[in-house]
């Protein structure tokens, strides 16, 4: 199932600009009437995952991104495997745990969950993608047990050391209904075989598994020192569906720490004449 709404399936391209490649770019917009009965994505900006649990239902979620519950949930916690858990905490930087909701009652239960800050929820229809490949902190929530977080090598030395994903790519597959985070403006582009596209290695938030991942140099000491860019960009390789966020947490945190360096890093007395400022 693609939750993707069909008002959002065209780009409106400019009269004389060659966007062959941009007519595939597609802002991503849930359409909430194509999700799961139970399933439901609240807010604007920073989004809220709402779900019901009949009896017997269990969804998992990252650490921290618990909001609240009725009180019939109680929560609880596993690695997932000991030995994935291990790479996924040793070498991807994730947690070594993930917390669980399993509705053992008679009557429907229900659990609110968000990313750990202000993102867009994507429902990822894992059965139809055959394997997503996420950035390490995407990953939000899955719905039952039948599905696996993976961790796997890069194939080469240099994605591993400028690829953003470090040495290794987490495989998100299996079957049902999955949710990973992006911030900012969302988008997907479906390339076409052989087809290339060159990524912020920040903005670059999941692809099909069908799709190559690799790195290259931006090739300008100037346009690294200068231009706001880094040392590397991301090659990905169609076929395949790749997902984008426009404002990654890692370009926010940067923002924000530049202005709080610039602004002298201290507290300023909130002046109520003074509205320029705040």
């Amino acid at each position: 199932m693609d939750y993707r709404t069909i008002s959002q399936a065209d780009v409106e391209v400019k009269a004389g600009y060659d966007a062959a490649m941009f007519e595939n770019l597609r802002p991503y917009v849930v359409d909430a009437e194509a999700l799961p009965a139970g399933v439901r994505i609240e807010g604007d900006f920073a989004q809220q995952l709402e779900i019901t649990l009949q009896p017997g239902e269990f969804v998992s979620t990252e650490p921290g991104a618990f909001v609240m519950s009725t009180r019939g949930l109680r929560p609880d916690v596993d690695t997932g495997g000991c030995k994935q858990a291990c790479l996924r905490f040793c070498c991807a930087g994730e947690s070594l745990f993930r917390l669980n909701f399993e509705n053992k009652t008679n009557q429907k239960q229900e659990v609110a969950l968000a990313p750990p800050g202000p993102g867009t929820v994507i429902p990822i229809d894992l059965a139809m993608q055959s394997g997503i490949v996420i950035k390490s902190e995407a990953f939000l929530a899955a719905l039952g047990r039948d599905w696996k977080l993976e961790i796997k090598p890069v194939q080469n030395l240099g994605t591993a050391m400028f690829g953003g994903q470090g040495i290794f790519l987490k495989e998100f597959h299996g079957r049902g209904l999955g949710f990973i985070s992006g911030v900012g403006f969302i988008s997907t582009l479906q390339l076409a075989q052989g087809e290339q596209v060159v990524v912020d290695t920040d903005v670059l938030l999941a692809f099909e598994r069908t799709v190559s991942f690799d790195v290259e140099y931006v090739g300008s000491v100037w346009a690294c020192c200068c231009g706001g860019l880094g040392f590397t960009n991301s090659i990905l390789t169609g076929p395949g569906l790749v997902y984008l966020q426009s404002l990654p947490i890692q370009k926010l945190a940067r923002t924000l720490n530049q202005y709080v360096r610039f602004s002298g890093g201290g507290r300023k007395k909130y002046d109520s004449n003074d509205h320029g400022n705040y």
